[in-house]
């Protein structure tokens, strides 16, 4: 999981330097904190996300977060999110609404303490014996809203379809041969809702 972060870590730093200094000083950046619930149709409990986010124009963002799992209390994966506004619409002098599509996608790591399998013996062979990792992804698109609550807070609500890749929540029947089982493949919604902070 260290290897994991840093990793996310990493990626950060390079969405931020690689465009250069003279393409940056052309940008109006903005820098941000997000905190999330969301749910996903992959058989996932609900999840919460911590993550920090660059807007660039007041249009277009780039959010990193790390995932933590409700089950486990613990950090097993990260998630990327991208936004853009296609129309500003000032309701009032208190609120300001902003809807945008988004592109999301989430890498999860889920350790499991036994192997799930019928056959211990073949399971043992292929390596599926004690504590097993599986990873998964899932890829979104939708669309979503962002309420300005003041100059620099937000509340923000997403909705969006996508496909779920590997998720052991959802198992596969056993093998006929090994009596192992595996992580699915299927579609899924995600709805998600947070809180912000523009520094």
């Amino acid at each position: 999981m260290k290897k994991l972060i840093l990793l996310v870590v990493i990626f950060a730093t390079m969405v931020v330097t690689t465009s250069g200094e003279e393409i940056l000083s052309n940008l109006i950046l903005n820098y941000g904190l997000e905190v999330n619930q969301f749910s996903t149709g992959s058989g996932f409990k609900s999840g919460i996300e911590a993550s920090a986010f660059v807007i660039e124009g007041n249009r277009r963002s780039l959010q990193l977060g790390l995932y933590i799992d409700s089950e486990t209390q613990k950090v097993t994966g990260f998630s990327v999110n991208h936004k853009y506004v296609f129309l500003k619409n000032k309701i009032d002098r208190a609120f300001n609404i902003e809807p945008y599509f988004f592109y999301n996608f989430i890498y999860r790591v889920t350790n499991m303490s036994a192997p799930l399998a019928g056959n211990l013996e073949i399971a043992k062979i292929l390596g599926y014996e004690g504590s097993t990792s599986y990873t998964s992804m899932e890829h979104h698109f939708g669309i979503g809203f962002k309420i300005k609550l003041f100059n620099s807070m937000f509340l923000h609500a997403d909705a969006g379809y996508g496909r779920y890749l590997g998720s052991i929540k959802k198992p596969s029947a056993p093998d006929p041969m090994t009596s192992l089982i595996y992580g699915t493949n299927g579609w899924n919604i995600i709805t998600k809702i947070g809180i912000g902070y523009n520094f």
